[in-house]
């Protein structure tokens, strides 16, 4: 954790002492920080969506209930047990 707290300390320092560069930033560059976010984005909702189903996983599997299969419900499911 130290390292972690080191460079976040480095780069907060040089964002406070940085001058001005008067750099060209050409349209490119706006297209690349748009597809940066994009990605980081998309990269964000698959993560939080691979684990929420673990986590669904998880708890079904301590709660004892069969874990889903996929586009099968809770209903759907107990339909099927019944005689």
């Amino acid at each position: 954790m130290g390292v972690v707290r080191f460079f976040a300390c480095f780069l907060g320092g040089m964002l406070l002492f940085a001058h001005d560069a008067h750099a060209y930033l050409d349209p490119g560059t706006g297209s690349l920080v748009i597809q940066a976010l994009a990605a980081t984005l998309l990269g964000v909702a698959v993560t939080a969506r691979l684990w929420t189903a673990a986590i669904n996983r998880a708890v079904r599997r301590l709660l004892g209930r069969p874990a889903l299969t996929e586009g099968s419900t809770d209903r759907q499911r107990s339909n099927d047990h019944s005689p």
